[in-house]
């Protein structure tokens, strides 16, 4: 048997964990690459407002994040479209949407079918920790895709998603059980 002393060693060592480094509100799922300090000064161009849309990629030799176009976009929806999908390569895409009050902003991962699986997994992994540095940056996605073609990426969808932001109606309240004393059977009393 374990004196008293023992059972609290044991119990210090149960409670006990070793510390990685690594809190859990820290820590993304995936990969997490460096950033050019162009990408990391295009996050605070967004932020600012002074962009209102920018595409990231990855340079796979350097395995950096870098910018490849940062832009005050004119032109609505339809050239925004146009931009995210005029690659052959995956990107990153953030827009800040304007059609709707107040705006949206919006992160897309285009990742076309005809990529490498290596190209893939990289972006897909990739994904969080960049969305993980534009939180920290302190940009609010209201929407976040993936897309793979023209098709996956819907105006509808964005207005969709700031007509859902408005409150909704109230749930419905479950109706009240039956009356009385619950789980008692009464037995009728037969004459005699």
């Amino acid at each position: 048997l374990m004196s008293e002393a023992e059972k609290m060693k044991a119990k210090d060592m149960c409670n006990s964990h070793m510390d990685t480094g690594i809190s859990k509100s820290s820590y993304v799922h995936g990969v997490k690459f460096a950033m050019s300090s162009e990408a990391s000064s295009s996050l605070g161009a967004f932020k600012a407002k002074e962009v209102n849309f920018v595409r990231l990629r990855i340079d796979t030799s350097k395995e950096v994040i870098d910018l490849e176009d940062s832009q005050m976009l004119q032109g609505g929806f339809a050239a925004f479209k146009d931009l995210v999908i005029s690659s052959e390569q995956p990107r990153f895409c953030l827009y800040s949407y304007d059609a709707t009050e107040p705006k949206q902003d919006v992160f897309i991962l285009y990742c076309p079918d005809g990529v490498k699986v290596k190209e893939k997994m990289m972006y897909s992994t990739s994904k969080a920790g960049i969305v993980g540095e534009a939180e920290e940056a302190g940009i609010v996605f209201d929407k976040k895709l993936e897309i793979r073609e023209s098709s996956d990426l819907l105006e509808s969808e964005l207005v969709a998603t700031a007509e859902a932001a408005e409150p909704a109606a109230p749930a419905v309240a479950k109706p009240k059980g039956p009356g009385g004393k619950r789980g008692l059977i009464k037995v009728p009393v037969l004459p005699q």
